[in-house]
């Protein structure tokens, strides 16, 4: 199942389309005697669009637990406003997707001929800094694996899901690590990362 999230937002329906680009830094020159070479350059930053559309509250196509359009179009025009990154998360698509990014452009607008629903147009762009990079550089170029610092966190064993959570919201609070709500749901043998309510009981 697919589960797209931006932040602590869990879009309810799936975008129809996702387009990821991407360019290369590469630079043409001229050498004497030589004619033309590439001088091969760093990648930019990624953009990431998409769209979409919250259901209306009475339509049969929202799932259970999932934000009202009202909402989910407040939280958007937030994290445009806020000036400071979020975690996107594409699970359940041939390549996953977890990055930090930027929200540069949105679009809310209603429909006449689907009232209650706000649609949606977003692009994004990585977020990078000059340590991030460095880091990412410094990564790819190592010939021995990373080692992963023993987690110190005390977490519960269990937790009552509360209204408005979501499960990456709950996985970025107890296990510090929005992106790790795979593991919760496989904990909890959640088909549908998207289903949760108020009241339920998760294993942690």
């Amino acid at each position: 199942m697919t589960a797209i999230y931006l932040g602590e937002l869990c879009f309810p329906l799936p975008p129809e389309t996702l387009t990821l680009s991407g360019e290369a830094d590469h630079r043409r020159v001229a050498l004497c005697d030589l004619g033309e070479i590439t001088q091969l350059g760093s990648p930019k930053q990624l953009q990431l669009a998409f769209s979409g559309f919250f259901p209306a509250a009475d339509s049969s196509l929202l799932p259970d637990g999932a934000v009202s359009p009202g909402e989910g179009a407040s939280m958007l025009r937030r994290m445009l406003e806020e000036k400071k990154p979020v975690r996107f998360v594409a699970a359940g698509v041939t390549h996953p997707l977890s990055l930090q990014v930027t929200v540069e452009s949105l679009r809310l607008w209603e429909e006449a001929g689907d009232v209650g629903s706000v649609h949606y147009a977003l692009q994004l762009q990585e977020y990078r800094t000059a340590s991030s990079a460095a880091a990412a550089s410094s990564a790819a170029s190592a010939s021995r694996p990373e080692t992963r610092r023993e987690e110190t966190r005390q977490t519960p064993s269990r937790y009552t899901v509360v209204k408005g959570d979501t499960l990456w919201g709950i996985a970025r609070r107890f296990y510090g690590d929005g992106s790790r709500y795979t593991e919760l749901a496989r904990k909890n043998n959640l088909s549908n990362p998207n289903l949760i309510y108020p009241g339920q009981v998760l294993v942690l």
